[in-house]
């Protein structure tokens, strides 16, 4: 055998193992989102030892604009760049148990989920610590909505989700 058939077959042998991961690699997809209504997404999660850290699921929300009437003047203000507060329940099917998980104001919230599981996760819009985190006098509402809403926008190591 000549060097250049060896260096071939290496190759070759490397791009089929190379495919192979890329497959396994590839993360789960729906159109998973919520808004001020209580929403469940189901995930079920998968052990993939070739890629470190734990299985996860990220939720986003996008900046809302605030209006508000102010108390005196009866004028209507607008504030930008704001997000919702959410009550989040993570249940564990396959191990029944229950956890909960505050996600105050951010943009994205990562939630953990252990390998080989089957999750219901619910969130619920909370529109009291809504008002308390953005500081908003009495009679605010959401100008481009009801309330603002969420999305998942990343999975990892999770084999389904709807």
């Amino acid at each position: 055998m000549t060097k250049k058939s060896i260096f071939s077959r290496i190759a070759a042998v490397f791009l089929c193992v190379l495919t192979l991961f890329s497959f396994s690699a590839v993360n789960a997809s729906a159109a998973t989102y919520g808004g001020s209504s209580a929403s469940t997404v189901n995930v079920t999660t998968k052990a993939n030892y070739w890629y470190p850290g734990a299985s996860s699921v990220t939720l986003k929300q996008d900046k809302q604009t605030l209006t508000y009437k102010q108390l005196m003047g009866n004028k209507t203000k607008t504030k930008k760049g704001y997000y919702g507060c959410y009550n989040i329940t993570v249940y564990n099917v396959t191990k029944n148990k229950t956890t909960s998980v505050y996600w105050g104001g951010g943009q994205t919230k990562k939630i953990s989920l252990d390998p080989n599981c089957t999750y219901r996760i619910t969130v619920r819009y909370n529109s009291n610590n809504t008002a308390l985190f953005t500081s908003a006098p009495w009679g605010y509402s959401w100008k481009s909505s009801s309330s603002p809403g969420w999305r998942v926008s990343s999975t990892w190591k999770v084999s389904s989700y709807y």
